[in-house]
This record gives structure tokens, C-alpha cells and sequence, in this order.
């Protein structure tokens, strides 16, 4: 879209699609029109308003904030009041409707002295649909059915990867109740927009789960949460059809429960079903590139399907530049290779040497899941080496049965179940403590199941 602008800073923006200017800043503008083609251009001024606003919370009177300077527009259908102390923790937040030109601000904090208040617009939008906003940094609410499959992007940023892909059903949600589920929220939070403007649009899908969309500024007045991002394929990816069900035995990918063993940061887990390393660094890793910032983490596991669809070399390239980008970008980055399995049953499966080899070429830190997985299996279910077959196996008829029921969802013996995923989770929170991340590890959490003889718990250990 044509764009105004000031040294860098994009303040003013035509929409693309309906030709509508809107202002992104504080100031006036000077806008030169061509109506229709020979025409002399025509200068208009426009009074640029304020979009958001930030006070001392002593400057409050009676609980209200005068809003009569923010701009308006209809695409406006509510104010977000946040309330921070001194240190940017935050005290409260809501989302309130403006009265006679003010909001009001919520008055049973106690404990501890309000330092700031801030009050941002909340813009309503849908698919397709073109928005003008000021360029800056978002929190996305997306309201789904429970029906269809799809990936979720703002402008060309991946904000929700397979949305909806079923712990059953890989692209269905499965009703065990007979009757149609309802939707679901989900909250995707410090997405970067740049462009003055926002358009949430569909690729990969099986349907149009989408059905409201709501955004607002994130907080100035509040830290932001460092992200860990969460790149992968089926062992690493979110499955959402759990209602209903024994999770224990649900389809799950470590990246889904890894937030259990974290703390003092947000897992934002981008993983997705037969995806490859090329693939990755087209679609999942634009979040990384559009909105991720100096001192966040990547998680980048790759392998089983390049062996399928891609080849070394390309693997190697798409992760050797995932690797330089966020090495350029002060992001730091984890290569991580695939677990073991049933089908699998062994420390290197698919390509996962060519993950080491890159452990040694670009010197980004590997978590050795391969391995430190194939090792775990083996502790508690004795493994041999069959001669004739050429392959590893369990010693008991036994075990085999327990391991596949336990670890692996009953359509398979190579995806995880929630048991198996947080057993996973826990290997790779472990490398990350290891590596000098105590901060934001909680080793207070463990996880603990039967497998009809033995007691397994896991968890990360300090020691």
C-alpha cells in the first residue's frame, strides 16, 4: 500500500483494497491525491490523533481517563485499560466501553502502588480483511470452530500453525459427544506489525475455521515475556481434538507440553505435521524473522521428514540460514534432533547425524533428543540387537506392548502420546538448563505415570 512517511517511521497509509487513508501517529500529514489519470494532484490536511495513551496513575481522577483524543474508527469496539507497577509487572487489565469520552479504571488493586495506566484502543476485524493500524506491536485474540484445518498468518507473518489438526483425526476434529463442538479461543501475543496495516488470511487449509478476530496494542507499560519458539514437525506440533478423552494416551508433540517445564517465558509452539526444513524457514520461521526479539529462543527440530521429501544439502541450507538470521537478530537458537520410537528404535533416526553435523558447522547449541530419548526407552524397557532383521528391538514381548500403548498413539507406533511427549519435554528442557537457561526452567515440575509395572516420572534435575 502507498505509505507517508517520516525518516523511517511509516505515519500514514493508504489501504491497498479500499483506498481508505487512515494515520498511523501523532501530527498531520500532507496527502496528494491523483483522482483520476491527467489530473492535477490535489493536497488535502489531515489531523493525525492519538491511538493510544499512557499516564501516571496519580494523574487518574475518580477512577476515569478522558479518551475524547483518541482517534476514532469503526473498527474500534472497545478500550484495553492495563495498570502497571513500576517495575512494567501488570497488575490488572480489562477490556471496557467508553462513556461520554472516558474509560474507566479499575480501583481494587491492593498490595501494591499503581505506577502506570495505559488505555488502547481494541480494533474487531475478520479474514480478508484489510485493516489500517498503527504499525507496532500486537496481542491477537482468534475465535475458531472446531471443524476445519488451517494455517493462520498476519500479512505474511505465521501467527497459528495447523490450527485445529486433531489428537485422533489428523485433519478433523473428531466429536466423541455426537454433537458439534463449540469454538475455542486462542491468544497469540507480541506479533510485530510494520506495514500500517493488517490483513489475517488462510494458507494450507482444509476450511474456514476463523470466526472473529479481535487485536490490541501490547502494553507499553508492561515487559514483554521472552518467547521460546517451538519449530518442528508431528513430534513437536500442537494436536487440539482432547475433549472428552483419556489424554494420557492423546496424539500430543513436546512442543505442546513444554510449557510445563518452563517459567518466566511463553513457549510459542509453530511446530506442524510433515513439515521439513525447507518448509520451516518459509512458513513457521516468519514469526521468528516479523516478531521475535534480541534474547528470545528458538527451538529448531528437524530431520525425520527431510529424509522423505528434502535431501542433506537443502536441509542443511534452510537451517544454516535459520541459524544466521537469528545469530544477526540476537536470538538465540537450539538444533534439536528427532526422538526415538517404536518405529524408530534407535539414537539416530531420520538424519538426525546431519543435525550434529550442523551442531559443528554453524555452533548452534544441540539438544541431543535422539539419543538422550533412545537412552531414556532403554532404562526402563531392555533393548537388543537383532542380527537377522538388522534392527533393535525390545527383549520382552511385554515391554513392546507396554511401550507402544504408553508412548505412542494407538494409529502408530512413532507419534507420542501425552505421556511419551512430556517425557521428550523434560530431555529438552533438561539441555536448555544445562546450557546455562536455570532462569526459565521449572525444575519443580515433574511428570509422573504407570505403564501397568513401572512407575516413570520425569522432570528437569539440578544436579
Amino acid at each position: 500500500a502507498p505509505e507517508a512517511t517520516i525518516g523511517e517511521e511509516v505515519i500514514a497509509a493508504v489501504g491497498a483494497k479500499s483506498g481508505t487513508i487512515k494515520a498511523n501517529n501523532v501530527g498531520d500529514v500532507t496527502v496528494k491525491l491523483t483522482l483520476r489519470e491527467g489530473q492535477e494532484p490535489e493536497e488535502y490536511r489531515i489531523d493525525i490523533g492519538n491511538y493510544y495513551k499512557v499516564l501516571d496513575y496519580s494523574e487518574v481522577a475518580d477512577n476515569q481517563i478522558d479518551i475524547s483524543d483518541l482517534t476514532e474508527d469503526e473498527s474500534i469496539t472497545g478500550y484495553q485499560v492495563t495498570v502497571a507497577d513500576a517495575d512494567g509487572s501488570k497488575l490488572a487489565q480489562e477490556v471496557v466501553q467508553a462513556v461520554d469520552g472516558k474509560v474507566s479504571v479499575l480501583s481494587s488493586i491492593v498490595d501494591v502502588v499503581p505506577e502506570k495506566v495505559e488505555v488502547a484502543p481494541v480494533f474487531s476485524t475478520t479474514m480478508d480483511t484489510e485493516l489500517i493500524i498503527p504499525s507496532g506491536t500486537y496481542n491477537i485474540t482468534i475465535t475458531a470452530n472446531k471443524e476445519n484445518r488451517a494455517d493462520v498468518y498476519a500479512n505474511n507473518q505465521m501467527i497459528m500453525n495447523n490450527l485445529n489438526q486433531g489428537s485422533v483425526e489428523k485433519d478433523k476434529w473428531a466429536d466423541v459427544t455426537g454433537t458439534k463442538p463449540e469454538s475455542a479461543i486462542y491468544i497469540v501475543n507480541d506479533i510485530v506489525i510494520t506495514e500500517g496495516y493488517l490483513t489475517f488470511n488462510y494458507r494450507d487449509k482444509s476450511g474456514a475455521p476463523v470466526s472473529a478476530i479481535s487485536l490490541v496494542k501490547s502494553p507499553s507499560i508492561v515487559n514483554r515475556v521472552r518467547k521460546i519458539y517451538a519449530i518442528g514437525d508431528s513430534l513437536v506440533c500442537n494436536y487440539y481434538d482432547r475433549e472428552g478423552k483419556d489424554e494420557q494416551f492423546l496424539r500430543t508433540g513436546w512442543g505442546q507440553v513444554l510449557p510445563n517445564f518452563i517459567k518466566n517465558a511463553e513457549v510459542v509452539n509453530l511446530g506442524n505435521s510433515g513439515a521439513w526444513a525447507t518448509g520451516m524457514l518459509s512458513d513457521a520461521f516468519t514469526q521468528v524473522v516479523g516478531s521475535a526479539q534480541p534474547g528470545d529462543i528458538v527451538l529448531w527440530e528437524s530431520g525425520y521428514n527431510d529424509r522423505q521429501h528434502s535431501n542433506e544439502a537443502d536441509m542443511k541450507a534452510a537451517i544454516t540460514t535459520a541459524v544466521n538470521k537469528c545469530n544477526s537478530m540476537g536470538v538465540d537458537i537450539y538444533l534439536i534432533t528427532p526422538n526415538a520410537s517404536a518405529h524408530d528404535l534407535k539414537d539416530s533416526p531420520n538424519y538426525a547425524e546431519y543435525m550434529r553435523d550442523l551442531n559443528k558447522s554453524t555452533g548452534a547449541p544441540l539438544i541431543d533428543l535422539a539419543k538422550e530419548s533412545f537412552d531414556f526407552l532403554k532404562s526402563i524397557y531392555p533393548i537388543k540387537y537383532n542380527e537377522s532383521t538388522k534392527y533393535n528391538e525390545f527383549v520382552n514381548a511385554d515391554d513392546s506392548a507396554r511401550e507402544i500403548k504408553y508412548f505412542h498413539h494407538e494409529k502408530d507406533t512413532l507419534h507420542s502420546t501425552f505421556n511419551a511427549a512430556n517425557c521428550w519435554a523434560a530431555i529438552v528442557a533438561q539441555g536448555l538448563y544445562d546450557s546455562g537457561l536455570e532462569d526459565i526452567i521449572n525444575t519443580e515440575y515433574k511428570y509422573t505415570f504407570n505403564d501397568g509395572k513401572n512407575n516413570i516420572s520425569v522432570g528437569v534435575t539440578t544436579n
